[in-house]
């Protein structure tokens, strides 16, 4: 499940579901990232920013379950992802 609030640069996580180690995709250039992590209880659980020009990697070293990632361009919300962690 995902929200795209900025449907003119749509990004993708994956895999979904996955074990740890995620990509993320997008279909133009992104100078910043911000990732916000949070679990089902709303509790941030990481936060970071990443550079890069059309994928990325991350991993979540947290236990096994549903977290919600809100990644942000600049200042503005783009997209809130619900990844599941095996």
């Amino acid at each position: 499940v995902s929200v795209s609030l900025n449907t003119s640069n749509p990004i993708k996580i994956y895999p979904n579901p996955g074990t740890g180690q995620f990509s993320i995709r997008s279909d133009h250039h992104v100078n910043d990232l911000r990732l916000s992590i949070r679990n089902v209880s709303g509790q941030l659980v990481q936060s970071k920013v990443v550079l890069f020009q059309k994928e990325c990697t991350f991993e979540i070293n947290e236990a096994p379950g549903f977290y919600f990632v809100e990644i942000y361009e600049g200042h503005e919300l783009a997209s809130i992802i619900k990844l599941i962690k095996k």
